[in-house]
């Protein structure tokens, strides 16, 4: 005779029978769709992310890149507080400081030793301020650090350097014709006589150019107005360089050469800054500085 199962024996089988069929009934559809009757069960190692991301390069090139990022900035920083400066570096304009060009086409070395350096954001200037009633004014504006010319009109206006001992010299300066006024021009004026007799080199507010010489009463056009795709329209400087060395005359716009005169007809004379108007409207010329160098060249 055997013992009648108790309630929670029955419990018991009537629930491995029904997880025995639901597992059955999900093994036949596995197998339907084509997959193993039973989900493969677990691995047993745990996966987790990689210890370290993997870099696109090697790490001793990103260490050797920080490594020249660093002696390039010191190298920098040497040459910015000492002058062992390359040809390229902006020139200081503490009086007397002197550079060594390098050789031009085969010419020799040449010593340059700044004379006259001027930023105008002081009271005084070497060029001097005036003013003539409908036809120019020049005044020298320390707030704004600029020496600024106003001409009128038909009228060509000049401030000279007073410096009658030159022989070799290099002249350049930062010239901007206002934005307003686009028919003014800007120039520097070199191998001054009289006021009718030397050369002008002068760029305009459309970005050209012109080279002449005053000859008494006549004007002789050396260079006509050029345009050239390096120089700055009305509104941007323009950088004016004339190098004199005595027997050549040369002309540069923004670090170019545009003319040279091989023969000039004028003895070294006087340099300085001029400027005029070809319109209507009076002209607004502003210089941001302005540099004379004396030039030689080296003992062989």
């Amino acid at each position: 005779m055997s013992a009648t199962p108790s309630i929670e024996e029955r419990n018991r089988v009537a629930a491995d029978a029904a997880t025995s069929d639901d597992l059955d009934e999900r093994a036949r559809k596995r197998i339907k769709v084509g997959l193993s009757p039973r989900r493969p069960t677990a691995k047993s190692t745990t996966l987790r992310p990689p210890d370290g991301q993997t870099l696109p390069v090697p790490a001793w090139v990103l260490a050797f890149l920080l490594v020249g990022v660093l002696v390039l900035t010191t190298g920098l920083l040497a040459l910015n507080m000492t002058d062992a400066r390359p040809d390229w570096w902006p020139a200081s304009t503490a009086s007397g400081r002197t550079i060594t060009a390098l050789p031009d086409q085969g010419s020799a070395t040449v010593i340059y030793t700044l004379r006259v350096g001027e930023d105008f954001g002081q009271s005084t200037s070497a060029l001097p301020q005036g003013t003539t009633a409908d036809e120019w004014r020049t005044e020298l504006l320390p707030a704004e650090s600029v020496y600024r010319m106003e001409v009128w009109p038909n009228h060509l206006a000049w401030s000279l350097l007073g410096l009658s001992d030159l022989e070799g010299y290099r002249l350049q300066t930062s010239a901007l014709v206002d934005g307003q006024t686009q028919g003014g021009f800007a120039g520097v004026m070199v191998r001054y006589q009289d006021e009718r007799h030397f050369y002008l080199l002068s760029i305009d507010g459309q970005g050209r150019y012109a080279i002449q010489q005053q000859d008494g009463d006549d004007v002789r056009v050396i260079v006509p107005w050029t345009a050239v795709p390096f120089l700055n329209t009305a509104g941007s400087a323009n950088v004016l360089t004339v190098e004199d060395n005595g027997s050549i005359v040369r002309f540069f716009g923004n670090g170019m050469l545009l003319y040279d005169i091989g023969a000039p007809v004028y003895p070294v004379g006087y340099v300085g800054l001029a400027g005029g108007a070809q319109g209507d409207a009076v002209a607004r010329l502003d210089f941001d500085w302005l540099q004379l160098y004396d030039i030689r060249p080296t003992s062989p």
